[in-house]
Protein backbone atom coordinates (compact mmCIF):
# COMPACT_ATOMS: atom_id res chain seq x y z
CA UNK A 1 0.00 0.00 0.00
CA UNK A 2 1.35 3.26 -1.22
CA UNK A 3 1.66 5.89 1.42
CA UNK A 4 1.79 9.73 0.37
CA UNK A 5 3.30 12.17 2.87
CA UNK A 6 1.35 15.15 4.06
CA UNK A 7 3.29 17.96 2.05
CA UNK A 8 1.82 15.76 -1.12
CA UNK A 9 -1.82 15.51 -0.03
CA UNK A 10 -2.20 18.82 0.96
CA UNK A 11 -0.17 20.27 -2.38
CA UNK A 12 -2.73 17.66 -4.34
CA UNK A 13 -5.54 18.73 -2.49
CA UNK A 14 -4.81 22.30 -3.10
CA UNK A 15 -4.81 21.70 -7.14
CA UNK A 16 -7.64 19.99 -6.96
CA UNK A 17 -9.35 22.83 -5.68
CA UNK A 18 -7.73 25.25 -7.28
CA UNK A 19 -8.79 23.50 -10.80
CA UNK A 20 -12.24 24.73 -10.81
CA UNK A 21 -11.71 28.09 -9.38
CA UNK A 22 -12.35 31.12 -11.66
CA UNK A 23 -10.02 34.16 -11.14
CA UNK A 24 -13.08 37.04 -11.92
CA UNK A 25 -15.38 39.03 -9.71
CA UNK A 26 -19.33 39.87 -10.57
CA UNK A 27 -19.85 43.41 -10.44
CA UNK A 28 -22.82 44.29 -8.94
CA UNK A 29 -23.76 47.77 -8.84
CA UNK A 30 -27.18 48.52 -6.72
CA UNK A 31 -29.87 51.84 -6.34
CA UNK A 32 -32.46 52.14 -3.67
CA UNK A 33 -34.38 55.06 -3.60
CA UNK A 34 -32.69 57.57 -1.50
CA UNK A 35 -30.04 55.38 -0.98
CA UNK A 36 -27.57 57.67 -2.64
CA UNK A 37 -26.71 55.24 -5.24
CA UNK A 38 -25.67 53.87 -7.43
CA UNK A 39 -23.14 51.78 -5.78
CA UNK A 40 -20.90 49.29 -7.28
CA UNK A 41 -19.23 46.44 -5.25
CA UNK A 42 -16.98 43.85 -6.25
CA UNK A 43 -18.15 40.24 -5.67
CA UNK A 44 -15.73 37.71 -5.54
CA UNK A 45 -17.11 34.37 -7.37
CA UNK A 46 -16.08 31.09 -5.58
CA UNK A 47 -14.30 27.73 -7.16
CA UNK A 48 -17.83 26.62 -7.97
CA UNK A 49 -18.99 29.48 -9.81
CA UNK A 50 -21.19 31.35 -7.16
CA UNK A 51 -21.70 34.60 -5.48
CA UNK A 52 -23.86 36.41 -2.86
CA UNK A 53 -24.01 39.42 -2.02
CA UNK A 54 -26.66 40.96 0.93
CA UNK A 55 -26.93 44.72 2.28
CA UNK A 56 -29.97 46.82 3.96
CA UNK A 57 -29.59 49.96 2.08
CA UNK A 58 -32.34 52.91 3.21
CA UNK A 59 -35.11 50.33 4.66
CA UNK A 60 -34.67 47.58 1.89
CA UNK A 61 -32.75 44.68 2.35
CA UNK A 62 -32.06 42.67 -0.34
CA UNK A 63 -30.06 39.50 -1.69
CA UNK A 64 -28.30 38.66 -4.91
CA UNK A 65 -26.92 35.25 -5.84
CA UNK A 66 -26.00 33.31 -8.72
CA UNK A 67 -24.13 31.02 -10.33
CA UNK A 68 -21.50 31.84 -13.74
CA UNK A 69 -19.01 29.65 -15.90
CA UNK A 70 -17.17 32.77 -16.88
CA UNK A 71 -15.11 33.07 -18.88
CA UNK A 72 -17.01 30.35 -20.52
CA UNK A 73 -17.03 27.14 -21.97
CA UNK A 74 -17.48 25.01 -24.96
CA UNK A 75 -21.30 25.59 -25.06
CA UNK A 76 -22.13 28.74 -23.99
CA UNK A 77 -21.00 32.28 -21.72
CA UNK A 78 -23.46 31.90 -18.58
CA UNK A 79 -24.75 34.47 -16.00
CA UNK A 80 -27.18 31.81 -14.80
CA UNK A 81 -29.41 31.66 -11.25
CA UNK A 82 -29.27 35.18 -10.68
CA UNK A 83 -31.65 35.44 -7.97
CA UNK A 84 -32.69 38.96 -6.02
CA UNK A 85 -34.72 38.73 -2.67
CA UNK A 86 -35.88 42.20 -1.50
CA UNK A 87 -37.60 43.37 1.42
CA UNK A 88 -39.29 46.98 2.31
CA UNK A 89 -38.98 47.45 5.80
CA UNK A 90 -39.48 51.33 5.30
CA UNK A 91 -42.89 53.43 5.15
CA UNK A 92 -42.92 54.18 2.11
CA UNK A 93 -42.30 52.69 -1.46
CA UNK A 94 -38.59 51.87 -2.72
CA UNK A 95 -37.27 51.17 -6.12
CA UNK A 96 -34.21 48.60 -6.46
CA UNK A 97 -32.60 48.24 -9.18
CA UNK A 98 -29.49 45.77 -9.50
CA UNK A 99 -27.15 45.44 -12.57
CA UNK A 100 -24.74 42.16 -12.47
CA UNK A 101 -21.70 41.83 -15.13
CA UNK A 102 -17.91 40.60 -14.93
CA UNK A 103 -15.04 42.46 -14.36
CA UNK A 104 -13.41 40.61 -17.52
CA UNK A 105 -14.84 39.40 -20.73
CA UNK A 106 -16.18 35.97 -21.49
CA UNK A 107 -13.46 34.25 -24.22
CA UNK A 108 -15.81 31.21 -24.76
CA UNK A 109 -17.55 29.64 -26.63
CA UNK A 110 -15.25 30.16 -29.88
CA UNK A 111 -15.64 28.94 -33.40
CA UNK A 112 -17.80 32.12 -34.73
CA UNK A 113 -18.19 35.86 -34.09
CA UNK A 114 -22.53 35.04 -34.60
CA UNK A 115 -23.91 34.72 -30.90
CA UNK A 116 -27.54 33.89 -29.73
CA UNK A 117 -28.52 36.03 -26.43
CA UNK A 118 -31.10 33.87 -24.20
CA UNK A 119 -32.60 36.06 -21.44
CA UNK A 120 -34.97 34.19 -18.93
CA UNK A 121 -37.22 35.18 -15.95
CA UNK A 122 -39.49 34.35 -13.95
CA UNK A 123 -41.08 35.90 -10.29
CA UNK A 124 -42.50 33.56 -7.26
CA UNK A 125 -43.12 36.80 -5.21
CA UNK A 126 -43.97 39.38 -7.44
CA UNK A 127 -43.99 43.20 -5.93
CA UNK A 128 -45.63 45.86 -7.74
CA UNK A 129 -43.91 45.85 -10.57
CA UNK A 130 -40.79 43.68 -11.55
CA UNK A 131 -38.39 43.93 -14.46
CA UNK A 132 -35.89 41.89 -15.56
CA UNK A 133 -33.48 42.70 -19.00
CA UNK A 134 -30.37 41.12 -20.50
CA UNK A 135 -27.89 42.52 -22.16
CA UNK A 136 -24.46 41.06 -24.09
CA UNK A 137 -21.90 44.16 -25.60
CA UNK A 138 -21.06 43.44 -29.50
CA UNK A 139 -18.03 43.79 -31.81
CA UNK A 140 -18.90 47.65 -32.20
CA UNK A 141 -19.31 47.96 -28.15
CA UNK A 142 -23.01 48.11 -27.99
CA UNK A 143 -25.36 46.76 -25.44
CA UNK A 144 -27.78 44.21 -27.34
CA UNK A 145 -30.88 43.05 -26.26
CA UNK A 146 -34.70 41.48 -26.91
CA UNK A 147 -36.10 43.52 -24.42
CA UNK A 148 -37.40 43.61 -20.86
CA UNK A 149 -39.12 41.15 -18.93
CA UNK A 150 -41.89 42.28 -16.94
CA UNK A 151 -43.83 40.25 -14.51
CA UNK A 152 -47.37 41.52 -13.40
CA UNK A 153 -48.85 40.44 -10.08
CA UNK A 154 -48.93 36.69 -10.86
CA UNK A 155 -46.38 34.07 -10.38
CA UNK A 156 -45.31 33.95 -14.29
CA UNK A 157 -42.03 33.64 -16.39
CA UNK A 158 -40.69 34.16 -20.01
CA UNK A 159 -37.82 33.59 -22.48
CA UNK A 160 -36.66 35.79 -25.64
CA UNK A 161 -34.00 35.88 -27.28
CA UNK A 162 -31.62 38.03 -29.64
CA UNK A 163 -28.69 37.25 -31.80
CA UNK A 164 -25.22 39.54 -31.86
CA UNK A 165 -21.88 39.33 -33.23
CA UNK A 166 -19.21 39.47 -30.62
CA UNK A 167 -15.36 40.78 -30.63
CA UNK A 168 -12.63 39.09 -31.43
CA UNK A 169 -11.07 39.56 -27.89
CA UNK A 170 -14.87 38.44 -26.20
CA UNK A 171 -17.94 39.88 -24.95
CA UNK A 172 -19.20 41.11 -21.97
CA UNK A 173 -22.74 39.67 -20.42
CA UNK A 174 -25.34 42.16 -18.01
CA UNK A 175 -28.38 41.67 -16.30
CA UNK A 176 -30.78 44.69 -14.97
CA UNK A 177 -33.29 43.74 -12.32
CA UNK A 178 -35.78 46.54 -11.07
CA UNK A 179 -38.31 46.09 -8.46
CA UNK A 180 -40.88 48.48 -7.03
CA UNK A 181 -41.17 47.09 -3.18
CA UNK A 182 -44.02 48.81 -1.24
CA UNK A 183 -44.25 49.89 2.38
CA UNK A 184 -43.93 46.16 4.23
CA UNK A 185 -43.69 44.54 0.77
CA UNK A 186 -41.21 41.31 -0.14
CA UNK A 187 -40.03 40.31 -3.63
CA UNK A 188 -38.08 36.99 -5.19
CA UNK A 189 -36.91 36.65 -8.76
CA UNK A 190 -35.07 34.54 -10.60
CA UNK A 191 -33.06 35.68 -14.06
CA UNK A 192 -30.96 34.14 -16.21
CA UNK A 193 -28.31 35.54 -18.87
CA UNK A 194 -26.84 32.43 -21.70
CA UNK A 195 -24.95 33.23 -24.70
CA UNK A 196 -24.09 30.58 -27.36
CA UNK A 197 -22.87 30.45 -30.37
CA UNK A 198 -25.89 31.34 -33.32
CA UNK A 199 -27.09 28.36 -35.43
CA UNK A 200 -26.80 29.63 -39.08
CA UNK A 201 -30.20 30.37 -40.92
CA UNK A 202 -31.87 27.68 -42.63
CA UNK A 203 -31.37 29.68 -45.63
CA UNK A 204 -27.93 30.29 -45.36
CA UNK A 205 -27.29 26.41 -44.78
CA UNK A 206 -28.50 25.73 -48.18
CA UNK A 207 -26.84 28.27 -49.74
CA UNK A 208 -23.79 26.73 -48.93
CA UNK A 209 -24.68 23.07 -49.80
CA UNK A 210 -25.83 24.63 -53.58
CA UNK A 211 -22.22 26.06 -53.85
CA UNK A 212 -20.29 22.76 -52.69
CA UNK A 213 -21.37 20.73 -56.39
CA UNK A 214 -19.93 24.35 -58.06
CA UNK A 215 -17.35 24.32 -56.09
CA UNK A 216 -16.60 20.41 -56.62
CA UNK A 217 -17.28 21.22 -60.83
CA UNK A 218 -14.47 24.04 -60.35
CA UNK A 219 -11.55 21.98 -59.09
CA UNK A 220 -11.63 19.15 -61.67
CA UNK A 221 -11.92 22.00 -64.44
CA UNK A 222 -8.87 22.71 -63.09
CA UNK A 223 -7.40 19.83 -62.65
CA UNK A 224 -8.14 18.92 -66.66
CA UNK A 225 -6.78 22.37 -67.73
CA UNK A 226 -3.28 21.27 -65.74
Amino acid sequence: MIKLSKTFAFVCAVALLGAGQVNASVLVTYDVTGGGGPVTVPVPIDGFGNYTYTNTVNGVTFTISGNTNHPGDGVSGELLSNSVEAANNAGGTRTLTITTTTDTPFTNPTGGSGMLLTSTFSSTKSPTAFTFQSFAKDKDGNWQSAGPQTVPDTVTGSQVSTNFLRGGSGYELKSVTTVVLTAGSRAQSNGAVDATLATPEPSTVALALCGLPVLALARRLRRKAD
